[in-house]
């Protein structure tokens, strides 16, 4: 512990009295100052040692108690291991398919020689278009029919040409619907040869037979 120590100092203080003039008739304060006053003589004191403070008795520290022990913990039971699992089998890897071969790349065949273009026959010239032919085909009015009997011309109807070129085998037909025409003239054919047919109708639309075909060359077929 600090204590504060306070030291009194003591002081000798000495007065000196003055003697001061004043107005005649008044005081100064309550001092009497008489008119004629007589010369003093003071001693002046000696200065006297101040008083040395007395060494005061450093104070004792306090006893301090003993420490007391600390209260020790109680100890604790040890912690049981958990139990581990039972270690897994590792997983068996997955058989890996074996590697299949690379494909061996196929061969390349032999690069060919190009073919030579073969030699073209020299163009033959074209044939000069061969010029259209006419033909006229000429008959005689029937008189009577087939069984015999007459036939008028009033019952006539008409004729039908049938013709065709005889490397083909499809008929062109032209029918004629006069009854007293007896030649029909066909124009712009192709040279070369021709079968041509005809027949009568009646006005009923009843046909005769066609007549025997009748061939022809027309035009220059060489």
């Amino acid at each position: 512990m600090k204590f504060d120590i306070k030291v009194a100092l003591l002081l000798l203080a000495s007065t000196t009295f003055t003697a001061c003039g004043g107005a005649p008739g008044q005081n100064d304060g309550d001092s009497l100052v008489p008119k004629n006053q007589p010369d003093l003589d003071v001693d002046t004191p000696e200065p006297q040692p101040e008083p040395q403070p007395e060494p005061q008795p450093e104070p004792q520290p306090e006893p301090q108690p003993e420490p007391q022990p600390e209260p020790q913990p109680e100890p604790q039971p040890e912690p049981q291991p958990e139990p581990q699992p039972e270690p897994q089998p590792e997983p068996q890897p997955e058989p890996q398919p074996e590697p299949q071969p690379e494909p061996q790349p196929e061969p390349q065949p032999e690069p060919q020689p190009e073919p030579q273009p073969e030699p073209q026959p020299e163009p033959q010239p074209e044939p000069e278009p061969q010029a259209k032919v006419t033909a006229t085909i000429s008959w005689d009015i029937p008189e009577e029919r087939e069984n015999g009997e007459d036939l008028l011309l009033s019952e006539i109807g008409g004729y039908e040409i049938i013709y065709r070129k005889t490397d083909t085998q499809v008929y062109e037909s032209i029918v004629i619907e006069m009854q007293t025409q007896t030649e029909y003239e066909l124009t712009n054919l192709d040279a070369g040869e021709y079968e041509f047919l005809i027949a009568a109708f009646d006005a009923d639309g009843l046909y005769s037979d066609f007549s025997d075909p009748t061939l022809t060359t027309l035009g220059n077929t060489n």
